[in-house]
């Protein structure tokens, strides 16, 4: 098989797994599945049918589940500091994505929280049905925007993380665009809108912010579709 061959095989199975995130089409009734030895703490309404759910898990890590129109479409991984440690995602495209432990941070709140700005760094590993073993580098920038965003009367700060990991030993690079809305009242992360793209290719934007937030004992919470954007 030729070089050629491969980069366009690799190039395939990245997209197959970037483009899981709108999948699921249909509107399903799956009940959100909660991970032995996590507590649920919110459920965030976004736009795109997305409901996410947080989680304060025994480890005393956070874990966030998404779901678009009623399935589970992706699972994010931080630790007690909300650093990002993993990213699930399901369906045809279905990866995982993980830092390596030792080699840095992808996300230091207290700096980004502090000074207004934080550089990622760290290794990652890729692993899909197609993919094993895949190792990339992390680069990039996370910053404030000085913008601020109430949601169901909880006031969050907008930070902007720009994420690029490059393949080791190709010159593949997936390129990442998170909001980040940190809440001024507790100790909670949500993401936000988002949007990705390979090299220098065209970026797919994505519009998840939050609209409304639920709490235990309230209808929305645990809700594994969204009350907006499910037309």
């Amino acid at each position: 098989m030729t070089q050629q061959a491969r980069r366009a095989i690799w190039t395939t199975a990245v997209t197959a797994a970037l483009v899981s995130l709108p999948a699921s089409a249909a509107m399903a009734a799956d009940p959100l599945r909660v991970p032995a030895g996590c507590t649920p703490v919110v459920t965030a309404h976004k736009n795109g049918c997305t409901a996410t759910t947080v989680l304060h898990c025994a480890d005393d890590g956070w874990m966030a589940l998404s779901y678009r129109r009623g399935s589970l479409n992706n699972t994010l991984h931080y630790d007690t500091a909300w650093d990002f440690k993993m990213w699930e995602t399901e369906g045809a495209g279905a990866m995982n994505f993980a830092a390596v432990p030792g080699t840095g941070k992808a996300l230091d709140m207290a700096a980004l929280t502090e000074t207004g700005a934080h550089t990622p760094t760290g290794d990652f590993v890729m692993n899909s049905n197609i993919i094993r073993g895949q190792e990339y580098a992390l680069s990039g920038t996370s910053t404030a925007t000085g913008e601020t965003l109430e949601v169901s009367g909880e006031v969050f700060d907008v930070y902007l993380a720009e994420r690029a990991f490059a393949r080791k030993g190709a010159t593949q690079v997936l390129n990442f665009s998170t909001e980040l809305l940190v809440s001024q009242s507790r100790d909670l992360v949500l993401e936000g809108n988002f949007s990705r793209g390979v090299n220098s290719g065209p970026r797919e934007a994505f519009d998840l912010r939050p609209q409304r937030i639920y709490g235990p004992g309230e209808a929305g919470f645990l809700a594994t579709a969204s009350e907006f954007g499910c037309g």
